[in-house]
C-alpha cells in the first residue's frame, strides 16, 4: 500500500504506482525478506516511507521535519549500512534540486540532518570496534571471503548480477532515456541516486548478499513500471 501512495505521489500517474506495486508483491526475493524473522524485509518499507517523507520538502507549503527525522533514526537502528546509502542518494538528489525548495525548507532539511546526526553517529563511535570482528567472523566461516581491494569489484559484480537476475532487467536502462519519459527525469533521478547510494554503501560488506541491497527494489519497480506504462 505504502509503495502505491509514495509511486502515485511521486509520478501520478496510478497505473505506474499500480504496476510498480504488482512487481514488488510478486517479488520472490522480497516476499521471502518479508517472510523471515529477522530485519532484512523492513528496508524495503522504511525506504518507502523515508523517501515519501523527503519528496515533500519540494511542496511550496511548510515542511514538518519530524517524520523525516524518526523514519531516518529507525531505519539506521534497524539497517545502518542501508540507511546510510538511501541518505546518500537523497543528499545527492537534494543537492542538484536545491532551487527548487523555499528557503524555510531548505532551513528545516539541515536541522533534520543535525538532529538526525545526534541520535545516529554517536552509535558509530561507540561500535566501531565492534566492526573490524564482523569481517573476523566471515574469515572464520567461509575461505572465500576476500578482503582484498578487489573484493569492491567483486561485491559490485555480485550485486548487479542479483539485481538483473531478480529484479530489474539491465538491457531495459537505455529505455529510460525515451522521450516519453522526460516529464519524468527528476522522478526517475531520485530514484537512480538512491539505488546508486545503496550500492556504493553496500559495497563496504565482506559478502554481497542480496538482503544488502533490498532497500533499493521499490526503486527498480518504480523505474520498470516507467518503462513498460
Amino acid at each position: 500500500i505504502m509503495l502505491y501512495l509514495f509511486t502515485l505521489k511521486l509520478t501520478g500517474k496510478k497505473s505506474v504506482a499500480f504496476l510498480a506495486t504488482l512487481f514488488l508483491i510478486s517479488s520472490v526475493p522480497a516476499l521471502i525478506y518479508f517472510r523471515t524473522a529477522r530485519y532484512v524485509g523492513l528496508p524495503i518499507l522504511l525506504t518507502i516511507l523515508l523517501l515519501y517523507s523527503y519528496i515533500t520538502i519540494f511542496e511550496k507549503k511548510n515542511w514538518k521535519p519530524w517524520p523525516l527525522i524518526v523514519i531516518s533514526i529507525l531505519y539506521f537502528h534497524i539497517m545502518y549500512v542501508a540507511c546510510a546509502g538511501i541518505i546518500l542518494g537523497t543528499l545527492i538528489h537534494f543537492y542538484i534540486n536545491r532551487k527548487s525548495t523555499t528557503p524555510e525548507n531548505y532551513k528545516r532539511i539541515a536541522q533534520a540532518a543535525i538532529v538526525t546526526a545526534i541520535f545516529t553517529l554517536p552509535w558509530l563511535w561507540f561500535n566501531f570496534p565492534v566492526f573490524a570482528k564482523i569481517t573476523e567472523f566471515y574469515l572464520s566461516t567461509s575461505d572465500r571471503v576476500d578482503i582484498s581491494g578487489w573484493r569492491f569489484l567483486k561485491n559490485l559484480t555480485g550485486f548487479l548480477f542479483q539485481l538483473n537476475n531478480y529484479i530489474f532487467p539491465f538491457i531495459l536502462l537505455p529505455l529510460l532515456f525515451m522521450r516519453s519519459l522526460r516529464p519524468y527525469k527528476n522522478e526517475m533521478l531520485l530514484c537512480l541516486c538512491c539505488i546508486t547510494g545503496l550500492i556504493f554503501v553496500s559495497l563496504l560488506h565482506s559478502i554481497p548478499l542480496q538482503q544488502y541491497i533490498a532497500g533499493s527494489f521499490p526503486l527498480w519497480y518504480i523505474l520498470l513500471a516507467l518503462v513498460i506504462i
